[in-house]
């Protein structure tokens, strides 16, 4: 009886040889080795640790599109297809856009909100502005009245 690990193992190796990958080339895209990945390819190493067989797992499914799926558990197709993963693409848009469509009248109404707060606050500062040079300059002139006297 073949082990799931084993079987697993077995897909990985699958995946590998049928992408044309080299040891040296998933050593140049993971933490493993060269030759740890060549044992593996070869049958030397039937046993990689569960760290090897995850980074292994997170490179093809991540860099290659090989199904996780079909990896776990050989269910589908080896090789996601770009149709595939278009659609999960697009229904992830669409989701997204419902939720922001539903907030962004409430978002822009906010933000004219705020808009309309800072132009009054502006406006209120240039006020005290000009009230406070009127106040210094009236100070000015009656120092100068009385400098006069």
């Amino acid at each position: 009886m073949e082990y799931p690990q084993n079987q697993l193992l077995d897909r990985i190796i699958t995946a590998i040889k049928s992408l044309g990958l080299t040891g040296y080339e998933i050593g140049e895209k993971t933490p493993l080795s060269q030759v740890g990945v060549d044992k593996i390819l070869s049958g030397t190493s039937t046993k990689p640790r569960e760290t090897t067989v995850k980074a292994l797992k997170e490179l093809l499914s991540n860099e290659y599109k090989i199904s996780r799926s079909w990896l776990d558990h050989g269910k589908g197709k080896m090789k996601m297809e770009e149709q595939e993963k278009n659609t999960l693409d697009t229904v992830f848009q669409e989701m997204i856009g419902r939720i922001i469509g539903n907030k962004l009248d409430e978002v822009i109404s906010y933000l004219e909100v705020i808009v309309q707060q800072n132009n009054e606050i502006k406006e209120y500062i240039d006020s005290q502005r000009v009230k406070d040079l009127v106040s210094v300059e009236k100070k000015r002139v009656i120092k100068k009245e009385k400098k006069k006297n």
